[in-house]
């Protein structure tokens, strides 16, 4: 600080302010963290409670098939090769040719499908519209076809 910032400073003030609630307890605070509302009382701590627990196969699958569809869309758009996706209906979005549900009915695997053989950009539009959709056993062979010739 400068000689000029110093002189400006209430130091007398500063100084009465220094240690006015040192060792007092403020009770609401003690309230808040020793009450039974606080999931930290009594050393019982938060991340000893299991966190997105899963228990169900098909979720599973689909938490591997979205983590191999990010990474092939982050592959993609290191190369440019990915257009810019929104969650509009107007907007460009990313297609799992093959939808996860029948991916896991037909036990394939989920770096088949979140591939980019079995990527496409549609329109929101389109995609609400083939939500609750199989595919034909002709398109599933298809896209396993693309897929370095590897097949179920």
């Amino acid at each position: 600080m400068t000689p000029e910032q110093k002189s400006k400073l209430n130091l007398d003030g500063l100084k009465k302010g220094h240690g006015w609630n040192k060792g007092k307890v403020n009770l609401t605070q003690k309230e808040k963290w020793t009450g039974s509302s606080n999931p930290n009382w009594e050393g019982k701590l938060n991340n000893q409670r299991l966190k997105n627990k899963v228990d169900d196969e098909l979720t599973k699958y689909k938490r591997e098939c979205r983590k191999s569809t990010y990474r092939t869309m982050y592959r993609l758009r290191k190369q440019n090769l990915a257009p810019v996706t929104g969650k509009k209906k107007t907007d460009i979005q990313v297609d799992h040719i093959i939808p996860f549900k029948q991916g896991y009915e037909l036990k394939i695997n989920p770096l088949i499908i979140g591939h980019q053989c079995n990527l496409r950009f549609i329109t929101g539009e389109d995609n609400r519209k083939k939500w609750d959709t199989f595919q034909s056993e002709e398109t599933i062979n298809t896209v396993l076809e693309n897929f370095d010739g590897l097949l179920r």
